[in-house]
């Protein structure tokens, strides 16, 4: 059984990479439309194999968020840093998939982009930490 867990924590995972190389990819060829959804998705695939670890699935997405900051962020398990730049990256996707804004410049871009990878690093780190627990 454990197996099979880590099996979907290392599918969720390198899903979440290939998201952030699909994003990566876009920021080169120029097709913005898809920004905020597919590095949202990345970050989202980590938090999902982070709280399958726990063996809890969602929902919603607003179920997910609201869980993962309970239990990782407002314990300090993971910073406040990366539990707002979540909440940012959420709402980001929100606004982009079901209004009519702007997409970013080029230097806000590069900034959630940045701040993903620190994120995917943390979030990695801390399923590690989970899995040393769980044997």
């Amino acid at each position: 059984m454990k197996e099979l867990i880590k099996e979907h924590l290392k599918y969720r995972i390198d899903k979440a990479k290939r998201y952030m190389q699909i994003f990566e990819n876009g920021l080169k060829t120029g097709i913005t439309e898809t920004y905020p959804h597919t590095l949202y998705y990345a970050c989202l695939y980590l938090v999902v194999a982070l709280m399958q670890t726990r063996g809890f699935q969602f929902k919603t997405h607003t179920g997910l968020k609201n869980e993962f900051l309970k239990l990782y962020v407002k314990t300090g398990k993971i910073d406040y840093e990366f539990g707002d730049f979540f909440k940012e990256i959420f709402l980001f996707r929100q606004e982009n998939d079901y209004d009519i804004v702007n997409i970013p410049d080029e230097s806000t871009i590069l900034e959630f982009l940045n701040k993903a990878k620190d994120f995917a690093k943390v979030i990695e780190l801390q399923i590690d930490e989970e899995l040393k627990i769980d044997n």
